[in-house]
């Protein structure tokens, strides 16, 4: 029923919804970040053991056998920080369209009132 409430009383739901929206955005991007840096730091550990002689054959063989699925799990937590990021940035397109319309609807307002003024103050001043 959106509608029927006037554009002063939606506007403001709809900068509140995008902000919310933003908020959501960038803790799920912060998420995606950090699983990325963990899996990361992981694949260079494991690609440290694997060159380090002074470890068995059989336990670098082990690593070894682990370092692609390791791969490419990171490979898709940097998908997924991608797409966050995008989230993230079409979420503050958003917020700035809403504070936008926020702006121009009292803008409008504004004016709006002066003209009242204005208008009340001729016919206050004018003979009757």
């Amino acid at each position: 029923m959106e509608a029927a409430q006037p554009a002063e009383a939606r506007v403001p739901h709809h900068v509140a919804v995008a902000e919310h929206r933003l908020d959501e955005a960038r803790e799920m991007l912060a998420g995606a970040q950090s699983e990325r840096k963990h899996q990361a730091a992981e694949v260079k550990q494991h690609e440290e053991f694997i060159s380090n002689t002074e470890n068995s054959s059989a336990q670098r063989k082990e690593f070894e056998n682990m370092l692609p699925e390791d791969k490419t799990r990171l490979e898709s937590f940097e998908n997924l920080e991608q797409q966050q990021q995008a989230r993230e940035t079409e979420a503050e397109q958003q917020l700035r369209a809403e504070e936008a319309k926020l702006s121009d609807l009292r803008d409008q307002l504004d004016r709006l009132d002066k003209a009242l003024d204005n208008a009340s103050r001729r016919l206050a001043g004018s003979p009757q």
